[in-house]
């Protein structure tokens, strides 16, 4: 019996490998909306002309098993727990990957605005309650459990890559607002990303495809213990924690940071080190670098058993390692100057375990933690959040942020051609035409005389340069920040200055008026006895060509900056120092060199044409300046730059003949007249004579009115326009007064404004307008509807406080007789 057993399993062997090539490959050719498969013949050739085998028709079908398989390539899931006896919580946002397949990680770098190339879509996730606002996710949000594979960029894409295989769970911290049970929380992430097939996979739906799903409901999965801190990678025999204290600290306090490691048994852990030398893939240093943190970062102290002895490898340092456990103690000194509230102190950490046989491979956290700055320091201790991380990753930055001799040699030589290449950038050019100017009228002058004013020229510059320096050191040593290059041209206290100085150097070439500094070019008698550029003006010539520079960096320059502030004091002082010495370079080598300024064209009426086009060139400078100030400011840098116009004028047209009475008196009254626009379109000043009282303003609309006045509350419309200057002074003088908000309060009356600054809204407040019988549909206007109906109380033009106090005061007491009736009697529009 067990022959005939045996011989039938042999039979239905022979069959079935007879009839499946017969019964799949017919399907290759069928149209079908599901799955189409094509295996090759029993040991022929595959269509690809490769010899196949049984076995290795097999391993073909395994290949496509994800195809032939049902599971979809992604299954996403989410759920949360909250710690032991606090409101902290973590969700999980778990995603299996099924085989052949991978999902790009959160931090795939992407391609910025303005920037060329193409880049996988990253996952992003964000954490929601129903309702809103029950739930804060704290620290920087969804953090992989697993860190991605890296690979370098293959067509069409031009960024690294960065993929998970397999499973990989996204975790992020959140703290649960008071009150709110987390069994009845309503816990949702919304998510995007996209699973693609591994460039192997075969089958038919290969490709990417976005997330089956885009938001899931986390399910509540009760407690877990309360934070150890400790934190142990699957690839590593080794545990973390990493702890600050204290968690609130006020200016000038110490902070310390610990960071605890702790081998298995049989393993060893690394020495710390600045850089990983690269020697070769076993004994990784241990690297803690520093991302955001509280000022510069001092030396750790280290506290364990370190254990070293010669490397077996030629010609390598010996090996330094801890096997029983370390600690290193970070103490930072918070800057006396740093902004009270919330600070983040983020870093990489990493290392390699070890045994006298093996090791594991390099491996990496990320740790990142909250402190608060305040008034006093706590005593309480935090752990930091540690997330998987690659020791690559650690190892660039470290060796980004390790300052060797060689590295401040290289630094130091970019930073003296960048400011080389800084005289070729658009921002300095209005000032490079001041300078060939002056370089014309240099011609025939001494050598001495040259090279004094070009030295001039370059002390301007080098101040600029060292003002940077004292910002960049003071922002680090006392306020913990890092100087941002080009930044202070978002800060209007600097951009509005700088393009006042700018402008009025426009207006002086352009003939309106002379600037007095000794040699600046310009017309008239303050041109002919200043014919030859003075020390004054090459230094301040020197100072404007620098601050026209600080938006633009160029080759070497950006380089060189992220340097200099990120270095000690004296190395930033020397690199900035050289940036401005390699801007002033051109100017020193004519200044040495005069023979190369006698090669110039002599002076002449080109000159005039020249100038004139260096002015206009300062004017588009002027405009330039406006597409990125804030447009709350532009208005009143428009009304400045009217003022300085007027001013120069002013000046300009005294004549150098005027008597020092007429001059000093024509000084005094321009310098009144931009003083007193500054204090009211900057400082508010015109509040000073006439405070604000500024009413709770509503939109307008139809609705509102109807509703308001419906319940039985009288209801005033202002109709008004930016660009409505009886209209401001309407509101300044009359509705936005003390008496007039008082009456308002007291009466209960909605106010709503009707702006037609906007031509979308403009066409709804002009079909009311024409309604309420204002046929030009003309502004100012002022509406008052009565409480409970009635005819509207209207008044057109300029307005008075005592008719609009009367006007309330009849609104809020009027009958509700009739509805709300638009009127076109002249008499009620033009009296209270």
């Amino acid at each position: 019996m067990p022959s005939q057993k045996l011989w039938r399993r042999f039979l239905l062997t022979v069959l079935v490998l007879f009839l499946l090539p017969t019964a799949v490959r017919p399907l290759a050719g069928q149209e079908s909306t599901g799955l189409q498969l094509d295996f090759p013949a029993l040991g022929g050739a595959d269509k690809g002309g490769h010899e196949g085998s049984f076995m290795g028709s097999l391993g073909g079908a395994n290949a496509l098993g994800g195809a032939m398989s049902s599971r979809p390539p992604i299954t996403l899931s989410a759920s949360f727990q909250m710690e032991e006896g606090t409101r902290n919580g973590k969700v999980e946002v778990c995603a299996d990957i099924s085989e052949g397949w991978h999902a790009y990680a959160i931090s795939q770098p992407q391609i910025k605005d303005g920037e060329q190339g193409a880049a996988p879509k990253a996952t992003e996730i964000e954490l929601r309650t129903d309702p809103p606002g029950l739930a804060k996710i704290l620290l920087s949000g969804f953090k992989p459990d697993v860190a991605p594979k890296v690979s370098p960029p293959v067509e069409p894409f031009t960024v690294n890559i960065e993929e998970h295989h397999g499973k990989v769970v996204w975790i992020a911290s959140f703290e649960l607002a008071d009150g709110v049970d987390p069994k009845e929380l309503q816990l949702f992430v919304d998510l995007e990303g996209q699973v693609c097939s591994d460039p192997e996979f075969q089958g038919a739906n290969a490709g990417c495809q976005l997330f089956p799903v885009s938001t899931l409901q986390a399910k509540f999965h009760g407690e877990y213990p309360r934070e150890t801190g400790w934190v142990t990678l699957k690839s590593s025999h080794i545990k973390w924690r990493a702890i600050v204290a204290p968690t609130v600290v006020a200016p000038g306090d110490k902070v310390t940071v610990v960071f605890d490691a702790f081998p298995r048994e049989g393993y060893h852990v690394y020495d710390l080190a600045k850089t990983d030398p690269d020697l070769v893939g076993v004994n990784k240093p241990t690297l803690i670098v520093f991302n955001e943190s509280l000022g510069p970062v001092p030396n750790p102290i280290v506290e364990g058993q370190l254990i070293s002895h010669p490397s077996k490898l030629p010609n390598a340092p010996e090996v330094r390692y801890f096997e029983k456990g370390v600690r290193w103690r970070y103490t930072f000194t918070v800057p006396s100057g740093m902004k009270k509230g919330e600070r983040r102190i983020t870093g990489l950490l990493g290392f390699q375990t070890c045994t006298e046989n093996g090791c594991d491979r390099p491996d990496a956290l990320e740790f990142e933690t909250l402190i608060t700055i305040g008034d006093k320091s706590n005593k309480e201790p935090q752990y930091f959040s540690l997330s998987p991380s690659s020791y690559q990753l650690v190892a660039e930055k470290a060796e980004s942020k390790n300052i060797t001799s060689e590295k401040v040699a290289f630094s130091f030589m970019l930073a003296f051609l960048g400011g080389i290449v800084l005289n070729f950038m658009p921002c300095v050019l209005p000032v490079i035409g001041l300078k060939v100017m002056s370089f014309v009228q240099q011609a025939g002058q001494k050598r001495g005389q040259i090279l004094a004013l070009n030295l001039w020229y370059t002390l301007g510059i080098v101040t600029v340069f060292w003002g940077f320096a004292a910002a960049a050191i003071s922002l680090r040593l006392v306020y913990g920040e890092t100087l941002a290059w080009g930044n202070q041209f978002s800060n209007p206290a600097f951009t509005i200055p700088l393009a006042s100085v700018v402008f009025i150097f426009g207006l002086s070439l352009l003939g309106v008026w002379e600037i007095p500094l000794p040699g600046f070019v310009g017309n008239g008698k303050t041109g002919e006895l200043a014919a030859k550029e003075g020390a004054s003006g090459a230094f301040f010539k020197g100072v404007l060509a620098t601050l026209l520079a600080t938006p633009c960096t160029g080759p070497f320059f950006a380089t060189a900056i992220g340097f200099a502030v990120a270095a000690p004091p004296v190395t930033a002082l020397i690199a900035f120092t050289l940036m401005g010495l390699g801007m002033a370079t051109p100017y020193l080598v004519l200044g040495f060199f005069p023979s190369l300024v006698n090669a110039l064209p002599r002076p002449g009426n080109w000159m005039v044409t020249f100038k004139q086009v260096t002015g206009f060139i300062l004017m588009a400078t002027v405009v330039w300046f406006f597409t990125f100030l804030d447009e709350s400011y532009v208005g009143s840098l428009l009304w400045l730059l009217l003022s300085l116009s007027i001013g120069c004028w002013m000046i300009g047209d005294m004549g150098y003949s005027a008597t020092i009475r007429r001059k000093a008196m024509t000084w005094m009254s321009a310098g009144a007249m931009n003083v007193a626009v500054v204090l009211l379109v900057f400082f508010g000043a015109w509040g000073w004579f006439f405070p604000s009282y500024e009413l709770e303003w509503q939109p307008f609309s139809r609705d509102k009115i109807q509703a308001e006045v419906a319940s039985g509350k009288a209801v005033m419309v202002d109709f008004t326009a930016d660009w409505c200057q009886t209209c401001k002074m309407n509101e300044r003088l009359v509705l936005n007064t003390k008496l007039i908000k008082d009456a308002v309060e007291e009466r209960g009356v909605v106010t709503l404004k009707a702006d037609k600054t906007s031509s979308i809204s403009s066409e709804a407040i002009d079909s009311l307008l024409q309604e309420l019988g204002n046929v030009d549909k003309g502004i100012p206007f002022l509406a008052i509807y009565p409480a409970g109906g009635g005819k509207p109380i209207l008044m057109k033009g300029q307005i008075y406080q005592q008719s609009v106090l009367s006007a309330l005061e009849q609104a809020s007491a009027a009958p509700a007789t009739e509805a709300v009736k638009p009127t076109t009697d002249e008499t009620a529009m033009n009296s209270p």
